[in-house]
Protein backbone atom coordinates (compact mmCIF):
# COMPACT_ATOMS: atom_id res chain seq x y z
CA UNK A 1 0.00 0.00 0.00
CA UNK A 2 1.35 3.15 -0.76
CA UNK A 3 -0.04 6.88 0.35
CA UNK A 4 -0.03 9.29 -2.10
CA UNK A 5 -1.13 13.18 -2.36
CA UNK A 6 -3.80 11.23 -4.66
CA UNK A 7 -4.87 8.74 -2.14
CA UNK A 8 -4.22 5.13 -1.15
CA UNK A 9 -2.85 3.05 -4.25
CA UNK A 10 -2.68 -0.96 -3.66
CA UNK A 11 -0.51 -3.22 -5.44
CA UNK A 12 -1.51 -6.85 -6.96
CA UNK A 13 1.29 -8.61 -9.21
CA UNK A 14 0.19 -10.84 -12.31
CA UNK A 15 -1.49 -13.66 -11.44
CA UNK A 16 -2.78 -13.05 -8.01
CA UNK A 17 -5.58 -10.84 -10.03
CA UNK A 18 -7.26 -14.12 -10.19
CA UNK A 19 -7.40 -14.26 -5.95
CA UNK A 20 -10.48 -11.97 -5.18
CA UNK A 21 -9.08 -11.92 -1.97
CA UNK A 22 -5.95 -10.30 -3.10
CA UNK A 23 -8.32 -7.20 -4.50
CA UNK A 24 -10.21 -7.25 -1.82
CA UNK A 25 -7.16 -7.10 0.80
CA UNK A 26 -6.47 -3.99 -0.53
CA UNK A 27 -9.44 -2.49 -0.66
CA UNK A 28 -9.89 -3.15 3.18
CA UNK A 29 -6.99 -1.65 3.90
CA UNK A 30 -8.20 1.48 2.60
CA UNK A 31 -6.80 1.71 -1.24
CA UNK A 32 -8.84 3.81 -3.56
CA UNK A 33 -6.87 2.65 -6.18
CA UNK A 34 -5.43 -0.75 -7.21
CA UNK A 35 -2.58 -1.69 -9.91
CA UNK A 36 -1.87 -4.47 -11.56
CA UNK A 37 0.88 -5.04 -13.44
CA UNK A 38 1.37 -7.93 -15.83
CA UNK A 39 2.51 -10.07 -18.90
CA UNK A 40 -0.42 -12.01 -20.83
CA UNK A 41 -0.04 -13.74 -24.30
CA UNK A 42 -2.48 -13.41 -26.65
CA UNK A 43 -3.23 -16.93 -25.94
CA UNK A 44 -4.65 -16.49 -22.49
CA UNK A 45 -8.48 -15.69 -22.30
CA UNK A 46 -8.39 -11.54 -21.95
CA UNK A 47 -12.18 -11.25 -21.59
CA UNK A 48 -12.23 -13.24 -18.95
CA UNK A 49 -9.46 -10.76 -17.15
CA UNK A 50 -11.53 -7.96 -18.60
CA UNK A 51 -14.55 -9.24 -16.62
CA UNK A 52 -12.53 -10.03 -13.23
CA UNK A 53 -11.26 -6.59 -13.52
CA UNK A 54 -14.83 -5.54 -13.30
CA UNK A 55 -16.31 -7.93 -11.37
CA UNK A 56 -13.81 -7.29 -8.40
CA UNK A 57 -14.17 -3.66 -8.62
CA UNK A 58 -17.80 -3.64 -8.31
CA UNK A 59 -17.74 -6.18 -4.78
CA UNK A 60 -14.56 -4.09 -3.83
CA UNK A 61 -15.71 -0.14 -4.38
CA UNK A 62 -12.35 0.02 -5.93
CA UNK A 63 -10.92 1.09 -9.14
CA UNK A 64 -8.64 -0.97 -10.96
CA UNK A 65 -6.01 -0.44 -13.41
CA UNK A 66 -4.46 -3.48 -15.42
CA UNK A 67 -1.40 -2.75 -17.53
CA UNK A 68 0.40 -5.81 -19.93
CA UNK A 69 3.36 -3.71 -20.29
CA UNK A 70 5.65 -5.61 -21.47
CA UNK A 71 7.76 -4.66 -24.24
CA UNK A 72 11.28 -4.44 -26.06
CA UNK A 73 12.86 -2.70 -23.42
CA UNK A 74 12.83 -5.29 -21.50
CA UNK A 75 13.78 -8.16 -24.21
CA UNK A 76 17.00 -6.24 -25.20
CA UNK A 77 14.64 -5.43 -28.60
CA UNK A 78 13.68 -9.45 -29.15
CA UNK A 79 10.16 -8.12 -28.26
CA UNK A 80 8.29 -11.14 -29.45
CA UNK A 81 4.65 -8.60 -30.93
CA UNK A 82 3.12 -11.76 -32.01
CA UNK A 83 2.73 -13.44 -28.58
CA UNK A 84 2.39 -10.81 -25.65
CA UNK A 85 -1.21 -8.82 -25.62
CA UNK A 86 -0.05 -5.06 -24.35
CA UNK A 87 -3.79 -4.33 -23.22
CA UNK A 88 -4.08 -2.40 -20.82
CA UNK A 89 -7.80 -1.59 -18.94
CA UNK A 90 -9.39 0.11 -16.02
CA UNK A 91 -12.87 -0.38 -13.98
CA UNK A 92 -14.12 1.90 -11.35
CA UNK A 93 -16.50 -0.50 -9.46
CA UNK A 94 -19.19 2.62 -9.54
CA UNK A 95 -19.99 3.25 -12.96
CA UNK A 96 -19.00 -0.22 -14.10
CA UNK A 97 -16.89 1.71 -16.63
CA UNK A 98 -14.37 -0.57 -18.35
CA UNK A 99 -11.81 1.69 -21.10
CA UNK A 100 -9.17 0.51 -22.70
CA UNK A 101 -5.91 2.66 -23.22
CA UNK A 102 -4.11 2.66 -26.29
CA UNK A 103 -0.69 2.02 -25.65
CA UNK A 104 0.44 5.81 -26.09
CA UNK A 105 -1.34 6.30 -23.08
Amino acid sequence: MFETEFGKIGIVVCFDRHYPESIRTEALKGASLILIPTVNTKAEPSEMFEWELRVQAFQSSVAIAYDDGYDDIYMDGDYDYDRYDRDSDYADGVDDAMDEFDEDW
